[in-house]
Parts: structure tokens; sequence; C-alpha cells
């Protein structure tokens, strides 16, 4: 089975971009673990087939990893890809920026919401 649960907020990791990217012609995205329940990465939960988990993976050249979401008062148990890079967080091109803020507008997330992510994107 395949198909988008729910948009989510995974607590005490925060969104970095410090892996470098071939395709992008820059850095991309990548979540930090830091504990403090203050920082929080918004994302969208995917129900997919192991099949392309492992599709999935490859491209990623990265093993998943487990992180544990609130999800409507519940938590779940979902896999997602930390990159041990260990560069600084820079600006990432703006086409990939425009990806980012996109694809959170398409799942609903709010304009605020939106604002403070972008502000999380380093200027230079």
């Amino acid at each position: 089975m395949s198909g988008e649960l729910r948009t989510e907020q995974l607590k005490g990791w925060k969104l970095i971009f410090n892996v470098e990217s071939s395709r992008w012609g820059g850095r991309t995205a990548n979540i930090l673990r830091t504990e403090n329940p203050n920082d929080v990465v918004y994302g969208v939960i995917y129900q997919i087939a192991t099949q392309k988990l492992n599709v999935l993976t490859t491209y990623e050249r990265a093993p998943p990893q487990d992180v544990t979401v609130v999800s409507q008062g519940k938590e779940v148990v979902a896999k997602t890809y930390v990159f041990s890079g260990r560069r600084s967080t820079c600006r990432p091109p703006e086409a990939y920026i425009r990806t980012i803020t996109d694809g959170l507008r398409q799942h609903g997330y709010s304009k605020k919401i939106i604002a403070n992510i972008e502000r999380m994107i380093p200027k230079d």
C-alpha cells in the first residue's frame, strides 16, 4: 500500500542544510537531533511498500533511521534519512528552497509555519 498519511511534527530535531548535492548544485536538507522539545521539523508521513523504501534507500545511499513522531496523540515510528555530514550548514539553491516551501503548501501547512521554516534557512 502506498499513500500520504498526514502532516506531522518531529520534536527534538532541527532542520539544517549540510548535505552536498550535485543534483541541486549546493547544500540540501538534513535533520539533526537536539533533544530540545522546542526544536521541530515539519514534514509528511507516507506509507510505502518495502520495495519502494529499498529503492529510495539505494537512491539516498544511506540507511533509513527510525524516529518517533506524535501523530494525533499517538506515537508513530517512522523512517527518515539522517546524513552524517560534517559540513557546516549553508543556504541551499533557490530552486531547492522553492521545492521545500511548495511541498509544505501542497500539504496544507500554514503561512506562519512556512515563514518559520524560511527563517531557519541560512541567508548566505
